[in-house]
């Protein structure tokens, strides 16, 4: 799971590793070193759909 900014440039490695269908896995994103804005969380499946969801940082 990555954080992209809006420039195409990942931000942050959120979770790397293996995460489980119908398990309730968190993950807390560090913005004290971002900027307020839009960014994009993109998870990247091994075996499936890339799947990224818009998230704002308001600070």
């Amino acid at each position: 799971m990555e954080l992209w900014d809006t420039l195409g440039r990942m931000q942050q490695l959120l979770y790397s590793g293996q995460a489980y269908s119908g398990s309730n896995t968190s993950v807390q994103i560090d913005g004290s070193a971002l900027t307020s804005g839009i960014y994009f969380v993109r998870l990247v499946p091994q075996n499936g759909e890339m799947q990224v969801q818009k998230v704002i940082l308001q600070k």
